[in-house]
């Protein structure tokens, strides 16, 4: 078993003494909104309304970070110019929104200001959610991020899958080191939300909650 990390690579060691360094493919949003699922099994709801949040502005990054490169943006003044940004959420949206309309020719699909309430009042103010609530937000975010993704696969077309290759091969090559890769089903899986596969948020949580009884061990 391992744990999840922000890198979303693993070292392990096999029974007879083989050692791999494995990386995950799934973007990083991917990654914690599947975090967020799995504190929702684990009967913590509060937990997830932040994962779910973290994931969307994490979407916002990846897609800023992403789109710009493959529009031809020099990845080192990229990075000079995120760290203006970097722990400013409020202007990272302004990015994405700014970054949409140029490249887009329209404003991208946002979070409800219901939703946006409802997060304020989890993280900011301690509100502890029920499960329908929490369930509800997160179809707000897997609305807002699907609705996204099929506009940038309209513009886009077959090349969004390099847009998240992109990514992915980045971050591997980024190791100097001989790597493997893996990748692991996740509820707002890119592939899916662009064809509009129907995302049943609960049908997912008794899924997953199935899972970790057959096997003992967490989704990641």
């Amino acid at each position: 078993m391992v744990t999840v990390n922000d890198e979303r690579f693993f070292k392990m060691t096999c029974p007879i003494g083989h050692q791999t360094l494995t990386v995950i493919q799934e973007p990083k949003h991917e990654v914690l909104f599947e975090l967020g699922m799995n504190a929702l099994v684990d009967g913590y709801p509060r937990e997830a309304v932040t994962s779910f949040a973290s994931c969307l502005e994490n979407f916002y990054e990846f897609c800023i970070n992403q789109v710009s490169l493959y529009k031809g943006v020099d990845p080192a003044s990229l990075e000079s110019g995120w760290k203006y940004m970097a722990k400013q959420s409020e202007r990272q949206l302004g990015a994405f929104v700014m970054l949409w309309m140029n490249y887009f020719g329209s404003a991208p699909t946002l979070l409800s200001d219901k939703s946006r309430s409802f997060r304020n009042k989890v993280v900011h103010q301690g509100y502890i959610p029920q499960l329908v609530e929490t369930l509800s937000f997160g179809d707000d975010i897997v609305a807002c991020v699907a609705s996204n993704l099929q506009h940038m696969q309209r513009h886009l077309g077959d090349d969004l899958d390099s847009v998240f290759t992109a990514e992915f091969l980045a971050r591997a090559s980024s190791l100097n080191e001989r790597v493997t890769t893996q990748s692991i089903p996740t509820t707002i899986g890119w592939a899916g939300l662009i064809q509009n596969q129907e995302v049943n948020l609960q049908a997912r949580v008794d899924v997953i909650e199935k899972n970790k009884g057959i096997f003992q061990w967490p989704k990641f």
